[in-house]
């Protein structure tokens, strides 16, 4: 996804901080052997293979936050979903992305579906999530949006844990 799609409005983000803190519905567009393996607790699989022919079976007075591996499928599947009439948003980065703030024991489990993971570091959240993940929680217009840079690659600068 490109950051100008959402910068202009054309995608919707999902904001992973405030998981679970509205009545959304979490949908699952990857495949049910991708899903079965693993899954952001609470989603309903939904795969984007069928979304043609089973969008109507999902609520059109609910938010949907859509999610797959890594973004594109969700972005696919949330554009299609908002030209017909839902209110969809991705959530960015997808599974990869919740795998790693439940590794580094950020909320990122929607409070209704589990308990939200708690850290014992003293370091905040959103801080710990923007160091793992390069970029911070939940865009808003007007934040910047910035990428890391792999250490080791030219230019960029070694990163210290």
């Amino acid at each position: 996804m490109l950051a100008v799609n959402y910068l202009e409005g054309d995608m919707p983000l999902a904001d992973w901080a405030a998981l679970g803190r509205r009545d959304e519905l979490i949908v699952d567009v990857r495949e049910p052997n991708e899903y079965a393996a693993g899954h952001i607790p609470g989603a309903v699989n939904l795969p984007l293979s069928q979304l043609r022919q089973r969008h109507a079976e999902l609520p059109a007075d609910r938010d949907l936050s859509l999610c797959c591996q890594v973004g594109q499928r969700a972005y696919y599947a949330t554009r299609f979903l908002n030209q017909r009439g839902y209110r969809a948003a991705t959530l960015s980065g997808g599974y990869t992305t919740f795998l790693a703030l439940r590794s580094a024991g950020v909320a990122a489990l929607p409070r209704r579906a589990g308990k939200a993971l708690k850290s014992s570091s003293s370091e905040s959240a959103a801080g710990r999530a923007t160091r793992l993940l390069g970029r911070p929680l939940g865009h808003r217009p007007g934040h910047a949006f910035f990428i890391a840079r792999a250490p080791g690659l030219a230019g960029a600068p070694p990163r210290s844990m």
